[in-house]
């Protein structure tokens, strides 16, 4: 399964140590849209040809992680290319797009 893993364990600890339980549910609450958008955004830029690969999409909550995947053998080979083939980057495009907005937001 190809994967895209979004979670707050990422975070520098000493800052998510520091943040009052208040603060934790904030940020925990702020990245859930985050997540749904780069899945809905993934399944936007995925090449259809038949629209499996688009259907097969899925994003699964795991206490503070969103995995962000396809279990069809050929997302990867769509992902990364192959030597015959271009890659089509529909996952990395979609993290793309929300740093993006995330940067318009924060102004960094």
């Amino acid at each position: 399964m190809l994967n895209l893993k979004i979670d707050t364990k990422g975070l520098n600890p000493k800052f998510i140590e520091q943040l009052e339980a208040q603060k934790k549910a904030q940020l925990r609450q702020a990245i859930r849209p985050r997540a749904i958008f780069v899945w809905k955004q993934a399944k936007a830029f995925a090449p259809v040809w038949s629209g499996q690969l688009k259907r097969s999409i899925e994003m699964q909550a795991v206490d503070d992680t969103y995995l962000i995947g396809t279990r069809c053998p050929w997302g990867g080979y769509q992902e990364y290319g192959t030597r015959h083939n271009t890659p089509v980057a529909y996952l990395r495009r979609a993290v793309a797009a929300m740093l993006l907005q995330f940067r318009k937001i924060f102004g960094k």
